[in-house]
């Protein structure tokens, strides 16, 4: 049995748990979230439809780099929004797939680091803020 976070629990055989899952973010995963988060990366001008296919993907993958790769990309193109003549909005999914990577790498961080998940909220926040 696997306990998970608000109280909720998985049973499945022990062989296929070791298939399917992966282990809780190491302290060298955490190093590379935060290169990804900083990194100077550009908006990708790529259609929505292909963003939308990529996005979920690493969505569903869970690997906590791709999670942070959608919240870098989701806060530059929020940051675009607000300037002069913004030409990348970012729609309602967009905002979703964002919110919805934000909250897993949050509480993994916050697992794996023996912290609140709202401590790990701020840590990403304070990630973002040291791009250039």
């Amino acid at each position: 049995m696997l306990a998970l976070t608000d109280g909720l629990r998985v049973e499945l055989p022990l062989a296929r748990a070791h298939e399917i899952l992966r282990p809780l973010a190491n302290e060298s995963d955490i190093s590379r979230v935060q290169e990804a988060l900083g990194a100077d990366q550009a908006v990708s001008s790529d259609t929505w439809l292909k963003r939308k296919r990529e996005s979920l993907a690493r969505l569903n993958d869970g690997d906590p780099i791709g999670l942070a790769h959608l919240i870098r990309d989701g806060a530059r193109r929020e940051a675009t929004e607000s300037g002069k003549g913004a030409k990348q909005r970012r729609s309602h999914w967009e905002r979703e797939i964002a919110a919805r990577a934000r909250r897993l790498l949050s509480t993994e961080i916050a697992f794996a680091r023996h912290v609140e998940p709202d401590e790990a909220n701020s840590w990403i926040d304070r990630q973002l803020d040291r791009r250039p």
